[in-house]
């Protein structure tokens, strides 16, 4: 039970830091030309040293997180946390590892509970719903790299888990597909 509750917790936070950092990564525009929508990547603010990533200092955040003190059950939070601050200080290599080992934890939590035959079990919707933010950010990260046709499955995937998160995911397939019509 504390773990479930802890998921929800982070869930909520998650949500707030997607909504706090709504013009990450999108491509390059001139001053004149800004984008009125763009991808967001979400983050955890209370965990992880969500709070520096929250206030863009991307550098004290990296350099907290890898220190190697935290707790394993922080595991999450630092991967989603180091995923963001990496591609926000264009450290697009170390933002991909950290990308793909939030996806890799939560993909290996949520096998261990797949067994459970109630679908409504709340420690395996949580799990669902910090994998749907772990493969939307990802899936952010791979649209700025140019890997669209990888992006979309991530962000594909991310909606099928249909939880409140989804919506960021189906925004950012969006404004794939629309910049994508743009660039056509």
């Amino acid at each position: 039970m504390k773990h479930f509750m802890k998921s929800i917790t982070k869930q909520k936070l998650a949500a707030l830091g997607a909504l706090a950092l709504s013009a990450t990564l999108s491509a390059q525009a001139a001053s004149h030309d800004l984008p009125t929508k763009s991808f967001r990547m979400a983050y955890i603010v209370d965990e992880a040293h969500g709070r520096k990533v929250a206030f863009g200092n991307y550098r004290a955040a990296i350099e907290k997180i890898t220190a190697g003190n935290q707790k394993n059950s922080d595991a999450f939070s630092g991967h989603v946390n180091l995923c963001v601050a990496y591609a926000k200080t264009k450290e697009i290599k170390k933002a991909r590892a950290a990308c793909d080992a939030a996806v890799a934890y939560m993909k290996k939590r949520e096998s261990q509970l797949s067994g459970s035959k109630n679908k409504r079990n709340p420690e395996l919707r949580a799990l669902r719903s910090d994998l749907s933010i772990a493969l939307s950010n990802r899936g952010v990260l791979l649209a700025t790299i140019g890997d669209t046709e990888l992006a979309k499955k991530d962000f594909i995937a991310a909606m099928g888990f249909r939880t409140r998160y989804s919506k960021i995911a189906a925004a950012n397939l969006d404004w794939l597909e629309e910049t994508a019509v743009a660039d056509a």
